[in-house]
C-alpha cells in the first residue's frame, strides 16, 4: 500500500498524520506504507529533494547517511516549519565535495519523529533554499 497520496495540490499520508504542498511541476515519489520515506518532492529546476521520512519512536537524532557527516546540529524555535515546537536541525556534509550537502529539519510527533531532508546538490545551495522556502512552511502535522 502507498504512504499516501497527492490530492489537489498536497501530499497527505494515510493516516493524516502529516501533509505536505507540492509545487507545480515538481516530480514526486510516493513511499510504500511501512517504509522509512513515506514522499519524495524533487525540482525540475535545481533538482533539489525533499524527503519527508517517519521514524518510529521519540529518538529525534539525525538519521545516519552513507558519506556524510552531521557537522552542525542544533535545536530551537526554528522557523522553516510552521510550528510551534521546538525543531532539531542539522546539516550533513558530504565526504565528497561533488556530493550533494543535506539539511534536516525534525519534530516529535506523537509516535513518531517526521524528518525533512533537503538534498541539494553542489553548486545549488543558494537556489536550493530559495526553492525550500515554497516548500517547508507548508508542512501540516494535523494530530
Amino acid at each position: 500500500m502507498p504512504a499516501g497520496a497527492v490530492s489537489e495540490g498536497r501530499f497527505q499520508t494515510s493516516d493524516g498524520a502529516f501533509s505536505l504542498g507540492v509545487p507545480p511541476g515538481w516530480e514526486t515519489l510516493i513511499g510504500r506504507e511501512g517504509e522509512a520515506v513515506v514522499f519524495t518532492l524533487t525540482s525540475p529546476d535545481t533538482g533539489t529533494r525533499v524527503r519527508v521520512v517517519r521514524v518510529p519512536g521519540q529518538d529525534d537524532s539525525p538519521r545516519p547517511l552513507p558519506g556524510c557527516r552531521w557537522t552542525f546540529q542544533d535545536a530551537g524555535p526554528y522557523d522553516e516549519l510552521l510550528v510551534a515546537d521546538t525543531l532539531s536541525v542539522g546539516t550533513c556534509t558530504p565526504d565528497d565535495p561533488q556530493r550533494p550537502r543535506v539539511l534536516s529539519w525534525r519534530r516529535v510527533g506523537v509516535a513518531e519523529v517526521w524528518h525533512l531532508e533537503a538534498v541539494i546538490p553542489p553548486g545549488q545551495l543558494y537556489d536550493g533554499l530559495v526553492e525550500l522556502e515554497a516548500v517547508l512552511p507548508t508542512a501540516r502535522f494535523p494530530r
